[in-house]
């Protein structure tokens, strides 16, 4: 249950306060507010995570598995960070600037 909230004063976010004794921080602007709330690859406009932790593509494509504890935290790309970081359905953030998959997924490797 939240139990306080305060936002930022230039109004970009939102912090709250829980009886869990975590502390989120939510970005509350507009446009993030679609469809898709999932971080997805560049490229991929859309997916789903299944029952089992795996992020599909809009296609039914594999893209990755997520460990239990990261997928509600990876469902939302609103939150921006959590206190303690290992909080159930903590913020989390994701670099794909490296990040293969499909058929390319042997190009992360380089033997040199």
């Amino acid at each position: 249950m939240v139990t306080s909230v305060a936002y930022s004063p230039n109004g970009q976010y939102v912090v709250s306060g829980s009886q869990d004794e975590t502390v989120r921080i939510w970005r509350i602007q507009s446009g993030l507010h679609n469809a898709c709330n999932l971080q997805l690859p560049p490229g991929i406009s859309s997916g789903y995570i299944d029952n089992h932790g795996w992020l599909h593509s809009e296609n039914g494509s594999l893209i990755l598995w997520l460990p239990p504890h990261m997928r509600g935290g990876f469902t939302d790309q609103r939150q921006v960070l959590t206190i303690p970081a290992d909080a159930q359905d903590c913020a989390l953030s994701v670099d794909w600037s490296n990040f293969v998959h499909g058929t390319q997924w042997t190009q992360c490797w380089n033997s040199t």
